[in-house]
């Protein structure tokens, strides 16, 4: 699991989540205002381990570390800018 900003996992900082990551929680939500029952729990522990396989899928890679992000030149030599890494983008 990468950690990032003061060793929080980049998985639980919303704003470092993946499209997918995303949905996936989006439907874990709706899932939860059904209702209680056994099996919208099972459905609930289904779905926050298919986010944490998409999660570590992105983590992975080993051009960003995790973060989706790459440093790159700017076209002022002196600067480089934050871009979106190519093998994470999804």
């Amino acid at each position: 699991m990468k950690r990032v900003d003061n060793g929080v996992p980049r998985r639980d900082r919303l704003d470092l989540n993946c499209d997918a990551e995303t949905m996936i929680r989006s439907v874990m939500l709706a899932v939860e205002h059904l209702g209680a029952d056994p099996l919208l729990t099972d459905a609930i522990v289904l779905l926050g381990q298919a986010r944490n396989k998409v999660a570590d899928f992105v983590e992975r890679c080993d051009v960003c570390d995790g973060a989706r992000r790459v440093k790159s030149s700017s076209p002022d030599k002196d600067k480089a800018f934050m871009v979106p890494c190519p093998r994470c983008v999804l």
